[in-house]
């Protein structure tokens, strides 16, 4: 599942939460979830928004009562073209 952040945001819409907890109930289903963001090196503030859009999914998927321990979170450094907008649920 990959979803895709507007510019500059770090939290849905109403709309977009909603369509989003839809979204992700195969991977709560399975029991355990991945959450990838790859930003760009050496950009810090696209880390921060990186690592910020990772924990607005992973707090939709603890509201969707997946256990914190099964939730991985990795936010990492890639190419200098890495879209930070992307968060990969797995």
């Amino acid at each position: 599942i990959i979803v895709r952040f507007k510019a500059d945001a770090v939290a849905f819409t109403p709309e977009e939460r909603e369509q989003l907890l839809e979204t992700l109930k195969p991977a709560v289903a399975r029991g355990k979830s991945t959450i990838y963001v790859e930003v760009p090196a050496g950009f810090s503030a696209a880390k921060r928004m990186g690592f910020y859009r990772a924990m607005a999914v992973r707090n939709l998927l603890l509201e969707m009562n997946l256990p914190k321990e099964n939730i991985d979170v990795s936010v990492v450094e890639g190419k200098r073209n890495a879209n930070a907008s992307l968060v990969k649920v797995r």
